[in-house]
């Protein structure tokens, strides 16, 4: 997992090789056949108030809650981030917005294309190949900002948090690093749709079966998921109702022939063969959707996703059935007993009745 700096300076990579300085002076001529197609004069600009805006929010957001950075000192890390920024945003500031105009058309046209069936929602290989014949070249000077900026917080930080901060900074350059590789893999057209980026591309691990290990624990997790049934969990709620209801022997006796009775019902559901199959299939491509550097984003998610909900409707409907009619058993004085518990409790909290 990345930490709070690798993220921030991950971002400053990104959106400081991307946003200009200074708005561009357009001198070219307009195209012989495209009246539109001559460039902007005007831009936005990357203002010294957008720096210091971001300057404090990193500050707050990460100085001062993980590098314990005191509040006498906020002022000067913000100002020197900010200067900073200033610095990576004025030395890129002609590439910067010819590559901030080149993603904007791209992800326009890309996404219009994506939602009329004409092409896929991820990376394409010309868009990916666009950002990084655009990116490589500024690399360097947002990697040293990077640097820059840790080597003016590092003495306004304690002994001990400095020693964290250099730590980190290990990871950040790891993260820069595989942007660096993912971005010539791009240059060449090598683009993977839902790729992260700043993640660097490893070697399948195979075990001794031939099978990569990746697959071998999607296999075992989609087992796992026909052995343990939603019901596993049932049972933990009806003696959470018990304790909660405070209920006599009677009512417990009820609420576990409920409980056995919607069980058998579920655990008969789950036997089907085909839906077991189908259970089985959701869920190893549920466990291959990272090793397969799909992402988040990726619509196969979304689809094994909602195949599952649908697989498990009719289990989610005998659960609901069993919580109401456990919820049924209790009489009105329970109920109201366990109101005035719960009252009680959060009155010890600092909260009265009418409060927000």
């Amino acid at each position: 997992m990345m930490t709070h700096l690798t993220h921030y300076c991950c971002w400053i990579v990104l959106v400081g090789c991307q946003l200009p300085a200074l708005a561009q002076d357009a001198g070219a001529a307009p195209g012989a056949d495209d009246p539109m197609a001559r460039p902007t004069e005007y831009g936005i600009r990357f203002t010294p108030g957008m720096a210091r805006a971001m300057g404090r929010l990193f500050t707050k957001q990460v100085l001062v809650r993980r590098y314990e950075l005191q509040d006498d000192r906020t002022d000067a890390a913000g100002e020197a981030i900010a200067r900073r920024l200033m610095e990576v945003a004025h030395a890129n500031q002609e590439q910067g917005q010819e590559l901030w105009e080149f993603v904007f058309t791209k992800a326009l046209e890309h996404q219009n294309a994506a939602r009329a069936g004409r092409g896929s929602h991820g990376m394409t290989p010309e868009f990916g190949k666009g950002i990084a014949d655009r990116v490589l070249p500024q690399l360097p000077a947002a990697r040293e900002a990077v640097h820059n900026v840790v080597q003016d917080l590092r003495p306004m930080l304690p002994v001990k948090q400095q020693l964290k901060l250099g730590a980190d900074l290990m990871a950040v350059d790891t993260a820069i690093d595989a942007f660096e590789k993912n971005m010539q893999r791009w240059a060449k057209g090598e683009v993977e749709p839902f790729q992260d980026p700043f993640e660097e591309k490893k070697e399948i691990e195979v075990s001794e079966s031939g099978e990569s290990k990746a697959l071998e624990r999607a296999r075992a997790n989609a087992q796992q998921a026909l052995d343990r049934g939603q019901w596993s969990d049932w049972e933990k709620y009806v003696e959470d109702a018990k304790k909660l209801y405070e209920m006599d022997d009677s009512q417990s006796a009820t609420a576990d022939s409920i409980l056995r009775e919607v069980t058998e019902r579920a655990k008969s559901v789950a036997r089907d063969e085909n839906r077991r199959q189908r259970l089985y299939r959701n869920r190893l491509w549920q466990g291959m959707i990272w090793p397969l550097r799909l992402g988040w984003g990726s619509p196969l998610r979304h689809l094994i996703e909602q195949d599952y909900a649908t697989i498990n409707e009719p289990i989610e409907v005998l659960g609901d059935e069993l919580k109401d009619r456990i919820d049924d058993i209790p009489t009105q004085p329970q109920r109201e007993a366990v109101g005035k518990r719960l009252a009680a409790a959060l009155a010890e909290k600092g909260f009265k009745a009418g409060e927000d």
